[in-house]
């Protein structure tokens, strides 16, 4: 019986579901403009995340240069009173590899002086037609730690960027972004 009613009501339903369809009325104006809207706020997050992701790149190889250039003080007192230093990396094989000891105050010094100076240059561009430097920095950073136990350094930093396209909607106007390196001077 359930079964007899409704397919008794079937063809009402299918006969005012089609006159509801051939009857509306109105303006695709919405709807494109609301495609628009969406397609626009993709779009810039997609620069956005890429604004990261480049800013992200730059601060790793900022960090790594001046890491690098660190693990290269030497401290001559203990490298020549007490020669090189051997650590074994692997505990079953007789891999060993001998490190230069390095100098921690004058590797932290020599860290924090080259992040400065990329840091600082790499928010300065010349101006060709007005032949001057231009210096753009909307963005801070902080060097989080620095450790150093005399064979091999660390260092972590982070960069709070300021997004190119601020969209309200999203509710998101800087990303945090962090960069980590480690170096030891080994010789073999």
């Amino acid at each position: 019986m359930v079964l007899t009613m409704k397919i008794r009501f079937l063809p009402r339903i299918k006969h005012k579901s089609i006159q509801f369809i051939s009857n509306e009325e109105g303006s695709l104006a919405p709807l494109v403009i609301g495609l628009f809207i969406i397609a626009s706020v993709v779009s810039l997050s997609i620069v956005d995340y890429s604004y990261v992701i480049l800013k992200q790149r730059v601060l790793d190889q900022i960090n790594e240069r001046a890491i690098q250039r660190a693990a290269h003080e030497i401290d001559f007192a203990r490298y020549y009173t007490h020669g090189l230093d051997e650590y074994t990396f692997t505990q079953n094989r007789s891999e060993s590899q001998y490190r230069v000891p390095i100098d921690c105050v004058k590797a932290r010094n020599t860290y924090q002086e080259e992040f400065v100076y990329s840091m600082q240059s790499s928010f300065i561009t010349k101006n060709s037609q007005e032949k001057s430097l231009q210096i753009h920095h909307d963005d801070w950073w902080l060097i989080e730690s620095f450790t150093c136990d005399g064979n091999s350094i660390y260092a972590r930093v982070t960069e709070f960027v300021q997004l190119p396209f601020q969209l309200p909607i999203l509710g998101i106007y800087n990303s945090k972004i962090h960069a980590r390196a480690g170096a030891f001077s080994a010789t073999k």
